[in-house]
């Protein structure tokens, strides 16, 4: 580049006054830096000579604020708090250590957020002298947040403002096609001084603006790729075809193997992978959608008495009658991973965690399978929680035979039968 179209300090469209989303900056607030020692605090250590300390300079007034006025002016509006490195945050109520006024609670999220009824005017309260006393500690933190970590002197904070700072902008799609990108604000107030607070900011919101969208055909452009996020066909790659439907706001959308949701590779994989992933009985149970108890079955050792056929019936007849009689020949059609007596464990499929019974992926889809082959033991299994000894002809009816045959080579096949089992330990040491 030729030196002449070089610019050679700021650039003349460059406008001190307006905020650049990430750039820290003075400007904004009135201030006055004086040099003097008050224990800064740099890598976590007190600094031990003067500092640069930056004061705020804040407009005398001669009453108090009116906390109640000041909360219908603001609340609902954005500002911008953590000055010098500013953010973008929504009001939602401002408080002195008397009285707060703002929005009233709708109900609270999980993990502190909050939900407030926004389409109502603010209400002003009295504060307790609970309330009172954490507004007093929460304003001494920020002012020794703001001397030691930053070397800012706030000065005298009469006002909080309670403000959910912004985490992103969303594409909102409406039924007639339009697409605006809306601010989302926190689910979590957080207080900020007043005095350290930006109003009326000259933001550079030209950065970007040529991307953003307007129209579903400029989001979902024609033969363009898309993700599914719904059911069914959860993460399914798609393709956007051409919408021949007369109203707005539609898509259409064309998802490969949309019935084919299961890939076998994949979960093959997942199944064989080194890693084994355990999870409790209910877990398990959950997955297939059978109670725990019947899966703590299923798992252990059932017995079931197989009718002998008519070849085998008489070859007892013929038997000598000295012999005692034979008993029924039975069959245990629990998949045999959990040993209590012995604390041994079946490797990959079962495993004991602090005296309880985990069961890996590969157990889930074994069960999955023995469940789809022979649903008549299970609905009987289901119906007779507390039955320890039964028939074939109890579960399976005129077709014990043949069905009884099928399940003994069914188990006798399974991955299960013949894995290798090792021992649990578990180790307690005592101290005197």
């Amino acid at each position: 580049m030729p030196s002449a179209n070089l610019v050679k300090g700021l650039h003349p469209k460059f406008t001190a006054a307006r905020y650049m989303p990430g750039f820290p900056s003075f400007r904004h607030l009135n201030i006055k830096g004086t040099l003097k020692k008050s224990g800064v605090i740099v890598f976590n250590m007190a600094s031990q000579n003067e500092s640069q300390i930056i004061k705020i300079l804040q407009e005398p007034v001669e009453q108090e604020p009116d906390v109640e006025e000041l909360g219908r002016r603001l609340c609902g509006r954005t500002i911008f708090v953590s000055w010098p490195h500013l953010i973008e945050a929504r009001i939602v109520a401002v408080s002195s250590s008397e009285v707060k006024c703002g929005y009233e609670v709708d109900f609270y999220l999980e993990g502190g957020g909050v939900v407030y009824k926004l389409e109502q005017p603010p209400k002003a309260t009295q504060l307790n002298q609970k309330d009172a006393d954490v507004w007093r500690q929460t304003e001494k933190e920020i002012r020794t947040r703001y001397a030691t970590r930053w070397g800012v002197d706030i000065g005298e904070t009469k006002t909080l403002v309670y403000t959910t700072p912004i985490i992103g902008r969303k594409y909102v799609y409406t039924q007639a096609g339009r697409v605006t990108l809306e601010k989302q604000w926190s689910p979590i107030p957080v207080p900020y001084a007043l005095q350290a607070t930006v109003q009326d900011l000259l933001v550079n919101d030209s950065i970007g603006r040529q991307n953003q969208y307007s129209t579903l055909a400029e989001v979902f452009p024609q033969g363009s790729s898309c993700f599914m996020l719904g059911q069914p066909g959860y993460g399914l790659l798609g393709k956007v075809l051409p919408s021949n439907a007369p109203q707005k706001g539609k898509v259409r959308i064309e998802l490969e193997n949309i019935h084919d949701s299961d890939d076998e590779e994949i979960k093959n994989r997942i199944l064989n992978s080194a890693t084994t992933r355990y999870m409790p009985g209910f877990a398990a149970a959950q997955r297939l959608g059978i109670n725990g108890h019947l899966l703590a079955r299923v798992t252990g050792t059932i017995f079931l008495q197989m009718t002998p056929s008519a070849e085998e019936q008489e070859k007892l007849d013929n038997r000598s009658g000295d012999r005692p009689t034979r008993r029924p020949k039975k069959l245990n059609v629990g998949l045999g991973l959990k040993f209590n007596k012995s604390n041994e464990e079946v490797i990959g499929y079962s495993k004991k965690v602090e005296n309880q019974w985990t069961f890996s992926l590969k157990t889930v889809e074994v069960i999955r399978s023995y469940m789809s082959e022979f649903p008549e033991l299970f609905d009987y299994l289901s119906s007779h929680t507390n039955a320890d000894d039964f028939t074939d002809i109890q579960v399976f009816g005129k077709d014990q035979l043949d069905r009884a045959k099928e399940l003994e080579e069914f188990m006798a096949h399974l991955p299960t039968t013949g894995a290798q089992r090792q021992v649990y330990f578990l180790f307690i040491s005592y101290f005197e």
